[in-house]
């Protein structure tokens, strides 16, 4: 479990964790679908892929937010995941400490709040999935201007950076606050 790990934190957080990685890492196959097309001035089947990522999302940030709802009913997650060493769950995964991004997820965390990183990120998801759907109607109704497809193309390759050093820090985090209890 590579993103957003909490499978460590509670044997019933296994299945459900394992199910939203593999969502996101499937809307990433796709996502990646959608940049080599457009890459490749192929509209059609960037906007076809878009689509295709969309959807996965949209699932993908449903089981984040049922995740949310289970840290949020089980409050010792968020007093494990508070104990952690800031900077050992960054160094673990490659992170600044000073990233911006890291920071707002050490302030939440340390906040003993994990379950609002979770549904934090199922906004981000969903937010994410729009984005793409919007490219998508762009392009298939014929509303191309490629200066603004390629800057909607390297907005959400930026989007799609911090996700993922979303999840590296979460799932660093939750992986050393299990290793501490264990």
């Amino acid at each position: 479990m590579l993103i957003f790990n909490i499978g460590h934190l509670h044997p019933d957080f296994v299945m459900q964790s394992q199910g939203a990685s593999a969502a996101l890492l499937t809307g990433a196959s796709s996502f990646f679908e959608f940049t080599s097309a457009f890459e490749s001035q192929r509209l059609p089947g960037a906007a076809a892929a878009a689509r295709k990522a969309a959807q996965i999302f949209d699932q993908a940030a449903l089981s984040f937010r049922r995740l949310a709802g289970l840290l949020e009913a089980m409050p010792s997650a968020g007093n494990w995941t508070r104990d952690v060493e800031p900077g050992l769950a960054a160094s673990q995964v490659g992170l600044s400490i000073d990233d911006p991004v890291v920071q707002v997820l050490i302030g939440i965390i340390l906040d003993g709040k994990i379950h609002e990183v979770f549904l934090q990120g199922a906004l981000d998801i969903g937010e994410f999935s729009g984005r793409l759907r919007d490219f998508a109607s762009r392009v298939e109704g014929g509303n191309v201007v490629l200066d603004d497809e390629y800057r909607m193309g390297h907005e959400l390759l930026r989007s799609w950076s911090i996700l993922m050093t979303q999840g590296q820090y979460v799932s660093s985090v939750c992986y050393l606050a299990a290793t501490v209890r264990i």
